[in-house]
């Protein structure tokens, strides 16, 4: 413990000392990424627009079997992001190597990552790709960059996942053996870039240097962790306290304090993940295995004076962009707040999703403004109520929606939440809605047993009336939202699982997992008139990260806590609170770091 706090406390030292470099390292870095997100983001849209692709999700991927040169698209822009990620290490580990240097150079820097490329093809390619897709993400604590912050798996999953408990202790299982290799091959990357070494030597020569020193490094890595945790919660508190107290003075005093109170959240946070990556990386250099070949022949070098003006000049401009943007968020007001959509018709698990009580019981208490449910084809061609596509659950009847009747269907008594109540005709079901003026957001659930005009006869039922009482339809099959746009003017939205590139249809808007969903995502969705729904979000941070980020609606088993959360951003609050809000529902991280 004591050598650990000797470790952080003299490269603390350091850190300060020349934070200048470590700043421009940064603003460099990040200007790189920019380039690279942006090419790759363009190669994926071409390659969609060339091979006539829509959209990219788990349901189309066979769709490349037969689009070979799609495939072989994706696989390149693929490569190229492994490659940059490789490159984004090497610039930033060589860079923090040499940052104590009176030869610091840039160009040298850059001269220097590109000696490391070589060791990027052969073997060792396949295998560094696998160590990115499966190491990196879960070790995040060592290596972050925003190429890869959407290698992560969906909330959705682990909610379905989680709710078996041997599933569930798998997951944990799986989790710790991750974390455990992702330590264990710390070195990889340090020992690649600074020693030339093949991926295999240096998975071998990483697995050695912590064999014996596991805890050691953990230790040390859960310190600088703890470290920049404790800070950042103790200047956050302090930031709320002083606010809350300034927002009691004469105007323009509160403004002003937290515009610039909320500007010193932002600036701190910059500075507390710029120490933890330096900490970091001069931990993987302490070791005597890592050689820092870089500095070798400095002394052939010509010294240069660091260019410190500049990185005054870029930290002027984050100040003021800072600020200005500060101001905006702190006196906008939510004027077209997210939409509150019931999940199933379930609100904080009182009753049976999908079945009229737990709807008539949603209206009465959340007074949502859609409810979302689910319809299926029945064997004689109806409508039932019903998301799961086999009935064992929530009936305990082992057949599909499909094998049944209606009139068979709406004998059954489904059970969930310690209640009862019988399955429902989407007839019924819409009946009861229209009765209460309550909007509907309709999922039109399809299978390999449905018959082929289930779709177009299903619009050609019941356009009119889903029309006049203005409900919707979503669909995860795009085939379906085809047929209801080719056959209807029903606003009809795509539900994606995961937002890896933004697509390209005709759908009305996105009904979009949160996990992956971000500002950038809704933002292109209002610029080509298209709406953003988010799913299934069920704490009130993440409602409130949804609202921040400006969706239209917010798909959620809570209704009622949902409607906690807009009316607050609806009244317009207090500045500390509007602080507050920012720093639950805003990841930092991912806005500020690389």
């Amino acid at each position: 413990m004591k050598s650990s706090l000797t470790f952080i406390k003299s490269n603390t030292k350091q850190f300060f000392k020349k934070w200048d470099r470590t700043i421009f390292l940064s603003l460099f870095i990040s200007f790189y990424l920019d380039i690279v997100i942006f090419s790759a983001n363009f190669g994926f849209h071409k390659v969609m627009e060339w091979n006539d692709i829509p959209y990219i999700s788990y349901n189309n991927l066979g769709m490349f079997l037969s689009k070979p040169f799609a495939l072989l698209g994706f696989i390149l822009i693929f490569l190229f992001i492994i490659f940059s990620v490789f490159i984004q290490f090497s610039f930033l580990i060589r860079g923090i190597s040499q940052i104590d240097s009176s030869t610091f150079q840039i160009s040298r820097i850059i001269k220097d990552t590109y000696r490391s490329i070589p060791r990027l093809f052969g073997p060792s390619a396949i295998f560094l790709t696998i160590y990115f897709i499966l190491v990196i993400p879960f070790a995040g604590t060592i290596f972050k960059t925003r190429l890869l912050d959407k290698v992560v798996i969906p909330q959705f999953i682990l909610d379905f996942l989680s709710n078996n408990g041997w599933i569930a202790l798998g997951i944990a299982v799986l989790s710790i053996a991750v974390a455990y290799i992702g330590l264990r091959l710390m070195f990889v990357l340090p020992l690649m870039i600074m020693n030339d070494m093949s991926f295999a030597q240096a998975m071998k020569e990483s697995l050695a240097i912590t064999k014996k020193k596991f805890w050691y490094y953990t230790l040390r890595l859960f310190m600088v962790s703890a470290i920049s945790t404790i800070v950042a919660v103790i200047v956050y508190i302090l930031v709320y306290i002083f606010q809350y107290i300034e927002d009691g003075l004469a105007k323009p005093i509160p403004l002003i304090m937290g515009i610039l109170n909320l500007s010193l959240v932002q600036l701190v946070s910059l500075f507390i993940i710029l120490w933890a990556n330096f900490i970091l990386i001069q931990l993987l250099l302490s070791n005597e295995k890592v050689k820092p070949d870089a500095l070798i022949n400095q002394k052939d070098v010509k010294q240069t004076r660091f260019p410190r003006w500049l990185v005054l000049t870029f930290v002027s401009f984050t100040v003021f962009f800072y600020v200005v943007g500060n101001w905006i968020f702190l006196v906008d007001t939510v004027e077209h707040p997210a939409l509150n959509i019931s999940h199933r018709g379930v609100d904080a698990r009182y009753g049976v999703q999908n079945t009229i009580p737990a709807l008539q019981h949603t209206i009465k208490t959340a007074h949502p403004d859609y409810v979302e449910m689910d319809i299926q084809e029945t064997s004689d061609k109806k409508f039932v109520v019903m998301h799961d596509e086999n009935l064992r659950v929530l009936t305990g009847v082992n057949k599909r929606p499909q094998e049944l009747t209606l009139a068979e269907l709406t004998k059954l008594v489904a059970k969930e939440n310690g209640s009862s109540a019988p399955v429902v005709s989407f007839d019924d079901y819409l009946k009861a809605a229209n009765s209460h003026k309550q909007k509907l957001l309709v999922e039109i659930k399809t299978t390999r047993y449905d018959s082929k005009d289930y779709v177009s006869n299903f619009v050609k039922q019941y356009e009119k009336e889903l029309m006049d009482y203005g409900h919707e339809i979503h669909s995860l099959d795009y085939n379906a939202v085809k047929e209801v746009k080719k056959n209807s003017k029903l606003k009809t939205y795509f539900i994606l699982p995961y937002n890896f590139i933004f697509p390209r249809t005709d759908a009305d808007g996105y009904t979009m997992e949160q996990t992956t969903l971000n500002e950038s995502f809704v933002d292109e969705a209002h610029l080509r008139k298209q709406n953003v729904y988010a799913w299934t979000v069920n704490d009130i941070d993440s409602m409130k990260k949804m609202a921040l980020i400006n969706v239209d609606g917010i798909i959620t088993d809570n209704s009622s806590d949902l409607n906690g959360v807009i009316n607050e951003l609806k009244e317009n609050p207090k500045f500390a609170d509007k602080i507050l809000d920012y720093l639950v529902s805003v990841d930092l991280e991912k806005s500020l770091g690389n």
